[in-house]
């Protein structure tokens, strides 16, 4: 006899880690958090909430920078926007100041700002799981490179050195280096042909 399998221990395939770590803190007792093609901005003490309606489909990574005064969000392709932008706007005002595009195919999974703000680093849902790095007052990639075989699921950028930066993904933990243009340090299982380093654009 077969055995049942209960669905609620069914790992999660790949491609299913979106949405994750969505909920942001911002100044003043807020939060943001995406839901569909919006970004949702709920007060805490009035209990109100404002929308930063720029997205057309759906929105699902979200990134604010440290002093919470930027906030970052991506999104999947649309009709609109065959390649999937990230639009970097004010949390307070909840206004578009930029608009990063270009790069990236089909979705935008992750966004990340470096410790000064200065650049946003983003991960595609291409096959390759490419990583672009932004200046994003200029609105220009800096560098680009592809990511993984497997799921990139986090980005997190040195405090102390801001041309270094990680990403966390399946079976692999990879370090970059600005200033050297490569990859660093690659553990776990990483596919040959994967292993390259940075372009710059």
């Amino acid at each position: 006899a077969s055995a049942v399998v209960d669905p609620t221990q069914i790992p999660p395939k790949s491609g299913q880690c979106e949405n994750v770590a969505n909920v942001k803190f911002l100044n003043g007792n807020r939060i943001a958090y995406p839901a569909a093609c919006v970004v949702v901005v709920y007060d805490l003490s009035a209990h109100s909430q404002a929308f930063m309606r720029a997205h057309d489909d759906d929105c699902i990574c979200l990134a604010v920078n440290a002093t919470r005064e930027v906030g970052a969000s991506g999104q999947v392709a649309s009709m609109r926007n065959r390649d999937p932008p990230i639009y970097v706007w004010d949390t307070s005002s909840l206004q578009v100041v930029a608009k990063l595009q270009g790069f990236h195919k089909r979705r935008v999974t992750r966004v990340e700002f470096s410790p000064t703000a200065q650049y946003i680093a983003s991960v595609g849902g291409d096959d390759a799981h490419s990583i672009c790095v932004y200046d994003w007052r200029t609105e220009q990639p800096v560098f680009f490179g592809n990511g993984a075989l497997e799921e990139v699921y986090s980005l997190s950028f040195n405090p102390l050195n801001m041309d270094e930066f990680l990403q966390v993904g399946g079976k692999h933990v990879k370090f970059w280096s600005f200033e050297k243009q490569s990859s660093i340090m690659s553990a776990m299982r990483q596919a040959q042909h994967m292993q390259r380093d940075w372009k710059q654009a």
